[in-house]
């Protein structure tokens, strides 16, 4: 799955680039800023208006989490906002006054929007392409009198500011509205939260685990995709009920634990390829006509190395789309300075490319659609984890595909099945299948938690108490697990291992 996701990126920015390759970019750059600026829009009105319909019925936390849009979450849906903003601040700088007064339209609701979602990584984010932008228009006007400064600037900061204030007041009255405080809260509030407890945060702690992995498998990572399983020995201690944290909440970390350090510092040199080109078409005087440009697409593509650096947006399709988007208009004015370049013709390389993309395509298009299909069924099956299942054997086994083995959330795709058949009394069939999958997560031991369950039903008591303390033992923070080894401990009528097991999982869950 996630090598097609790769796949698919790698094949867009490509085809981006042949289509913007020795083009004029004057004569499209504000056409794709418009479109996007309207996506924007349209994104922001959504959020805004979600918001206000939800304000009466939900408390703020619950309001503000609801803000997706047709994104996993709410912290998505800011980040694909975010990097919007230079695209529309172009729209503003190069379009006559009625363009000009929408584009500030779009900022100010955008803004207003970004602000509403709460999400902290944004805020630095906006904060950092806010010092690019400044940073550059004063290096490069600071000789033109100062309207050409102030203007600008202003065009950009002024609905920035705007929606702050009215985001924060709106804000303010919905938590004083409230009886309860959650944990969100004004902007101001937000943004003081960023510096606040960072310790104590999962986070770091997350990074540290990524860090350490990569120290003991510097060159040879856990494979693409793979940080999931990784990261179950270092996280057991701290999560409860086999929650897996799915991704490091850094992209560079994460690629380097999944690659080895040459794959993390691969994924690392891209965007300091960007920043050295983007450096390079600023400083040079016969790039001077396309610095606006490159300052445009280097604020969107900072927008998402923060994202990248804080969260995970290689999952994330939106991000990804304006990720190659981006580094296609980044790349584009340098094969248009002089001398730079040969025009591509249609040769046998061409044909070559494209035989490779489209199997390549073709091949991850399958996969993808194996995967939808195996989620469609992993919503009705893990809506049953926690009670009897309900669902017929016959219609678990004939909806999973042959790939992928494990559930969005770690779970093995056979055990899950395992459950039904233990269900229906077919013993052998569920035994057989949790042996062909003990290898696909071995750190969950969510199949010794099913054969505990077979085997107690088959009154082989020793195999019951063996199965469950190997679960528990290995995730001593799980209830189910803790259930199983005191039921085991009781029917073997050892009180010694009773309290040792009561006295462990309360040293983590009291």
């Amino acid at each position: 799955m996630c090598l097609a996701r790769l796949a698919s990126t790698f094949f867009i920015f490509t085809n981006f680039a042949i289509l913007l390759y020795k083009k004029d970019i004057k004569s499209y750059y504000l056409p794709i800023s418009i479109l996007i600026s309207l996506v924007l829009f349209y994104d922001s009105i959504a959020v805004i208006t979600s918001f206000t319909k939800n304000a009466k019925t939900m408390l703020l936390d619950q309001n503000i989490l609801s803000l997706m849009g047709k994104n996993g979450n709410k912290n998505v849906m800011a980040a694909s906002l975010l990097i919007k903003f230079p695209f529309a601040l172009f729209v503003v700088l190069r379009s006559k006054f009625l363009g000009r007064a929408l584009g500030v339209f779009v900022l100010f609701f955008g803004s207003f929007a970004l602000f509403i979602l709460n999400t902290r990584s944004t805020f630095v984010g906006l904060f950092l392409i806010l010092v690019i932008f400044a940073a550059s228009t004063i290096y490069f006007k600071i000789k033109s009198a100062w309207p050409k400064i102030a203007w600008p600037l202003a065009y950009f900061i002024i609905p920035i500011s705007i929606a702050f204030f009215s985001a924060n007041l709106v804000l303010d009255n919905a938590v004083k509205s409230q009886e309860v405080q959650g944990g969100y809260g004004t902007v101001t509030k937000r943004i003081d939260d960023i510096t606040a407890n960072t310790k104590e945060e999962s986070r770091l702690r997350l990074w540290k685990a990524g860090l350490d992995y990569v120290s003991k498998h510097p060159f040879i990572g856990d494979g693409y995709g793979n940080w999931k399983l990784a990261s179950i020995p270092y996280e057991k201690e701290y999560t409860n009920d086999l929650f897996v944290p799915y991704h490091a909440h850094n992209d560079f970390i994460e690629a380097a634990a999944d690659l080895g350090i040459i794959g993390g510092l691969a994924y690392l040199g891209l965007f300091i390829l960007a920043f050295l080109l983007s450096l390079r078409l600023w400083l040079k005087e016969d790039a001077k006509e396309f610095r606006l440009f490159v300052t445009i697409s280097f604020m969107a593509l900072t927008c998402y190395f923060v994202d990248a650096f804080l969260n995970f947006p290689t999952e994330r399709t939106s991000m990804q789309t304006m990720l190659t988007l981006t580094m296609g208009l980044l790349f584009a004015p340098t094969y248009l300075l002089p001398n730079v370049g040969k025009k591509i013709t249609f040769n046998h390389s061409a044909l070559l490319y494209f035989v490779i993309g489209f199997m390549l395509i073709g091949g991850s298009i399958y996969i993808n659609n194996q995967v939808f299909k195996s989620l469609k069924v992993q919503k009705f099956v893990m809506g049953e984890i926690d009670t009897d299942p309900k669902m017929a054997l016959e219609e678990v086994e004939n909806a999973f595909p042959a790939f992928p083995n494990l559930s969005t959330s770690t779970l093995l795709i056979k055990a899950l099945i395992a459950r039904y058949q233990f269900r229906d009394k077919n013993y052998d069939a569920a035994l057989k299948l949790l042996r062909e999958s003990d290898r696909d997560n071995p750190y969950l031991h969510y199949n010794d938690f099913i054969r505990t369950a077979v085997f107690a039903d088959k009154r082989q008591l020793d195999s019951v108490a063996y199965y469950a303390y190997l679960a528990f033992y290995n995730w001593h923070r799980s209830k189910s697990y803790h259930k199983n080894a005191i039921f085991a401990a009781s029917k073997k009528r050892d009180t010694l291992e009773i309290r040792k097991i009561f006295n462990l999982y309360n040293r983590y869950r009291t």
